[in-house]
């Protein structure tokens, strides 16, 4: 059947269309689901049957006759025989529940499959879009062993530091951190928790409810501290805006807790995610807080925490809603040198984009790992990402 799944479909009267002829890994990984599963829908009076892709999206299952596919019947200004049945279907929709069971078989194969052959996510994503697993989904699980790589050595450094400096008490400083702890897979929770690793955590988070939150949380926890201030270029006293989502909840019956997360000393910025609100006549302009915070710089904010920054800092975590790279801009790297250093690019402008990632080259920065939103750099150390399977620089 895998011949029969990786050839070439021809319709009377027009031009030949491919039947997985793009994607071969396919055939290999799910020709025999999806046969199996026209063979059993479509009864097995006329012999074999295929599951084959006719155009991007759309899939039909076909008579087989020895190792090529029979011709799909095509019904001008109908659509394409289907098990022998009409199947008006449009691109995007289920229109027969035939199809469905078909498509529903391949997503099940492919999530199977992905888990080890990557091919089967991009064969998803370009013949089913929206309907599995996707690439955005993929890369996430490629990029999963290196990000654990990294942390696992991060922990191993701030052993060696305090090894070799009983003084020193490692820290890492996270600016804009939310509430990520209260996941109990939060990365940084785990070291935090990890007692063979010495590691302090300076958590900052501007908004007043999230901060208190954040406080109760970490309460019992001797190695983190917990700062209410925003992160600036310069100290002072700055407006922070954010959702009301306790106004929305009430107003809608849902919970909005993606909105929650989002705060920026910029209303546009907020402003930007009304999209989250989904189908409603809500604005989100009639559901912003504002709330005056007191600003620190990054050497302040050190200071604040009781960190040694020159001596103690082995990392630092940026997460400021597109302020990242303003933030990142006032750093000395003469006093300052984090190992790991990672930052939220997704809401920097193209511009700011390439100038953050440049300044922290030229300070001898590799930045060699990028998933959607952040970027990971390490102090001039390409041998940990290398031996962490990072090496090259790519953009999605």
């Amino acid at each position: 059947m895998r011949d029969a799944l990786s050839s070439r479909t021809s319709y009377p009267g027009r031009p030949s269309k491919g039947v997985l002829a793009g994607y071969p890994r396919l055939a290999t990984l799910c020709g025999a689901e999806l046969s199996s599963w026209c063979e059993t829908h479509c009864g097995t009076a006329r012999g074999r049957w295929a599951g084959v892709n006719t155009r991007p999206g759309i899939w039909r299952c076909a008579h087989a006759q020895g190792d090529t596919l029979a011709h799909i019947q095509q019904v001008p200004g109908r659509g394409q025989a289907f098990c022998g049945a009409l199947s008006l279907k449009a691109r995007g929709k289920f229109k027969s529940e035939e199809e469905r069971g078909l498509v529903l078989t391949l997503r099940a194969c492919l999530r199977t499959a992905a888990a080890t052959d990557p091919s089967a996510a991009a064969a998803l994503e370009a013949n089913a879009p929206g309907r599995g697993v996707g690439l955005k989904e993929l890369r996430e699980r490629a990029l999963a062993a290196p990000k654990a790589c990294l942390l696992e050595e991060l922990g191993a450094r701030a052993q060696r530091l305090h090894t070799r400096d009983a003084l020193a008490s490692p820290a890492l400083l996270h600016i804009g951190a939310n509430l990520g702890w209260a996941n109990k897979n939060d990365p940084f929770r785990r070291l935090a928790h990890n007692t063979s690793v010495p590691l302090r955590l300076a958590l900052v988070e501007p908004q007043p409810k999230i901060h208190a939150q954040l406080r109760e949380l970490t309460k019992a926890e001797p190695r983190v501290s917990v700062h209410g201030n925003g992160a600036c270029a310069t100290s002072g006293n700055v407006t922070f805006y954010s959702v009301a989502t306790e106004r929305l909840r009430m107003r809608t019956g849902r919970e909005h807790w993606v909105l929650g997360q989002i705060s920026s000393m910029s209303r546009a910025h907020v402003l930007k995610h009304s999209y989250l609100l989904g189908s409603t006549n809500l604005l989100l302009e009639d559901y912003i807080d504002q709330v005056v915070v007191p600003c620190l710089t990054v050497e302040q904010l050190l200071r604040a925490a009781a960190i040694d920054g020159p001596r103690e800092l082995v990392a630092l975590v940026v997460d400021a809603e597109g302020y990242d790279g303003i933030i990142l801009q006032t750093l000395d790297f003469a006093r300052l040198r984090p190992w790991l250093l990672v930052y939220e690019h997704v809401h920097l402008t193209a511009l700011r984009a390439k100038r953050t990632v440049s300044r922290l080259r030229r300070n001898g920065y590799a930045c060699l790992l990028r998933d959607e939103e952040n970027t990971y750099c390490l102090d001039g150390d390409t041998a940990t990402f290398a031996r962490c399977g990072v090496s090259i620089y790519v953009k999605w």
